[in-house]
C-alpha cells in the first residue's frame, strides 16, 4: 500500500485544482475577448483554430492532471516493501530437518538452481531444505544466530546456535546429503528433533532474543502423540514460535537410493523397498497441522520454489523485522513532465483546412 511522507502536502489539491480551473477560464475569457478586438470574427476563425470551452477542454484536462501529479510527488509517496532482515543480534533461530528416508525423496528435481544430474541425487526434499536455509533464512537474519538439528531415529545437533554463517553453509553442504546418514537410527522421530532444539536453545539462552524454530518435513511421524504434545506445551512455555514448512507433493512418489560409483560418483541404484516392495511416500499435513494448531505456528506448504515469496522474511523475523520503504516520487513527476511536454507540442499542430 502506498503512503506518503508528507501527506498533509494533498490538502493543497483543494486549492490548487479550483485555482487551475478559474486561471484557465479567466485565459480562454480573455483570449476569447482578444479575438473579437482583433478584427472580423469570421475571418480570425479562418485563419486559426476556432476557440470553444469544448476544443479547450483537454487542455484544462492536462494541467489540472500535471498540478495534481506535482502536488502527490512534493507529498513523498513511499511504498513499502516486505521486511528483508531482521535486527542484527535480536534472533536465535534453530532448523529442525527431516532426515528421515522420505526426505530423499526427489519432488523438487526440477526446481532447484542447476543442472539436474542425470544420474545422481538432485532436488531431494532434504536438498529444498538446505536451499530454503542458505538463500531464504541466512539472507534474512544476517548477524543472527542460526542452529540446525536433524532428526531420523533420534535427534542430532549438527551445528549450535552461531552467526558464522560460512561455517553452516559448510555443514549444510558436506554434512547434510542425501548419500550419508545425517542423524542416528531409522525412521522419523518428530519429537526427538524438536527436544534436541529447546536444547540448543537452552545451551545459548538469552532471555533478551526472540527464538524461532523452523521444522522442516513432510508429515512423517513415527512417535507417539502424547510424547509429540508434551515436547510442544515446553516450546510454547518458553515463547518459542514455530514456522512449519511442508514439503514434498501430493502425489505418491518413490524414494531413490545411490551408491558410489568406480568413478567417485553416486549414481542410481534403485528404489528404495520395505518387504521387498517399493514403497512410495506422499506429504502428510496431519501432524504438522496439529503442531501449528498447538503452538501458534504457521504451516507454509512448500510444492515449489516460488511458494517462499518476499514475505518469507517477515514470517521469519516477526516483531523483530526492520521495515524498508521505496520513495516512488519519481513516477508522478514523470508523468507530469510527460504530459508538460505534450502540452508545449500541442502549438504545433497545423489546421488542415488552411487556404
Amino acid at each position: 500500500m502506498i503512503h506518503f511522507a508528507n501527506a498533509e502536502y494533498l490538502y493543497a489539491l483543494l486549492a490548487v485544482l479550483p485555482a487551475a480551473a478559474g486561471l484557465w477560464y479567466v485565459s480562454f475569457w480573455l483570449r476569447q475577448k482578444a479575438r473579437k478586438l482583433y478584427g472580423d470574427e469570421r475571418l480570425v476563425d479562418r485563419y486559426t483554430r476556432r476557440l470553444t470551452l469544448a476544443s479547450e477542454a483537454l487542455e484544462l484536462v492536462a494541467w489540472a492532471a500535471i498540478l495534481s501529479l506535482l502536488v502527490v510527488a512534493l507529498a513523498g509517496p513511499m511504498r513499502p516493501d516486505a521486511p528483508q532482515r531482521a535486527k542484527t543480534g535480536s534472533l536465535q533461530v534453530v532448523t529442525v530437518i527431516d532426515g528421515s528416508k522420505s526426505s530423499h525423496a526427489e519432488d523438487y528435481r526440477t526446481q532447484l538452481p542447476g543442472p539436474p544430474a542425470s544420474d545422481g541425487p538432485h532436488g531431494s526434499r532434504l536438498d529444498m531444505a538446505k536451499h530454503v536455509i542458505l538463500t531464504r533464512i541466512m539472507a534474512a537474519i544476517p548477524g543472527n544466530q542460526i542452529g540446525i538439528v536433524t532428526y531420523s531415529g533420534a535427534g542430532f545437533s549438527q551445528a549450535p546456535l552461531t552467526d558464522d554463517f560460512q561455517a553452516l553453509r559448510f555443514v549444510l553442504e558436506e554434512w547434510v546429503t542425501v548419500v550419508r546418514p545425517i542423524a542416528p537410527g531409522g525412521g522419523s522421530h518428530m519429537v526427538d528433533g524438536l527436544t534436541m532444539a529447546l536444547k540448543t536453545f537452552k545451551q545459548k539462552h538469552d532471555p533478551n532474543k526472540e527464538k524461532v524454530i523452523v521444522l522442516f518435513s513432510d508429515g512423517g511421524f513415527d512417535d507417539k502423540l502424547e510424547e509429540l504434545d508434551k515436547v510442544l506445551q515446553e516450546i510454547v512455555d518458553l515463547k518459542v514460535r514455530v514456522i512449519i514448512v511442508g514439503m514434498g507433493g501430493d502425489s505418491p512418489i518413490e524414494i531413490p537410493e545411490y551408491l558410489l560409483g568406480a568413478d567417485g560418483e553416486y549414481h542410481f541404484a534403485g528404489w528404495a523397498k520395505k518387504d521387498g516392495k517399493v514403497v512410495p511416500t506422499v506429504y502428510t499435513p496431519a501432524t504438522l497441522e496439529h503442531i501449528a494448531s498447538l503452538t501458534g505456528g504457521e504451516l507454509i506448504r512448500l510444492e515449489k520454489a516460488s511458494d517462499l515469496n518476499i514475505q518469507w522474511a517477515s514470517k521469519l523475523a516477526g516483531s523483530k523485522a526492520e521495515a524498508h520503504e521505496t520513495p516512488v516520487f519519481q513516477y508522478p513527476l514523470a508523468a507530469a513532465l510527460v504530459l508538460l511536454f505534450a502540452l508545449s507540442l500541442r502549438g504545433l499542430r497545423k489546421r488542415n483546412d488552411l487556404v
